[in-house]
């Protein structure tokens, strides 16, 4: 028997998060427990696994290409895919449900709605992040704008 796969756009992605949502980096980063260096390693700590999950969503989000993604988190470009259909249907069951929807990972539903509520995406855990790590998240974030803007 076939197995049905739902195609993700980014489009269908935004549509789970409320309107207007911008999908900022430093969301993530005001959040997250952990630092960019240790999302990006390749651990299978369940905690490390899902917030490379949601980073890799994010950067797609942000106009990065599943293959230059998978090469930021030592990932292939299928890899990237999976994470962003994994955190849409994380959010298809907040969406649906609602906040106290049946959603597998508690850890992982918790994380999404920190980000959505979080206010002050100004804000970066100075004592955490050391200088190399934000000035890679400066140099990221100056590529993706540079490719949105060809």
């Amino acid at each position: 028997m076939k197995r049905k796969y739902e195609k993700i756009s980014r489009e269908k992605f935004a549509d789970r998060f409320p309107d207007g949502f911008d999908f900022n980096i430093k969301r993530i980063l005001a959040i997250s427990p952990l630092t960019i260096t240790e999302m990006l390693e390749t651990s299978r700590k369940p905690d490390v696994v899902m917030w490379r999950k949601i980073y890799a969503s994010f950067l797609w989000m942000n106009g990065g290409t599943l293959r230059e993604i998978g090469e930021m988190i030592n990932k292939d470009h299928a890899t990237v895919l999976a994470c962003s259909k994994y955190v849409y249907k994380q959010m298809n069951g907040i969406f649906i449900n609602g906040a106290d929807g049946a959603i597998k990972s508690k850890k992982i539903k918790q994380a999404l709605l920190d980000i959505i509520f979080c206010k002050d995406v100004s804000f970066v855990r100075s004592e955490s992040v050391c200088a190399d790590e934000y000035v890679g998240l400066l140099a990221l974030e100056n590529k993706l704008n540079e490719k949105l803007k060809h």
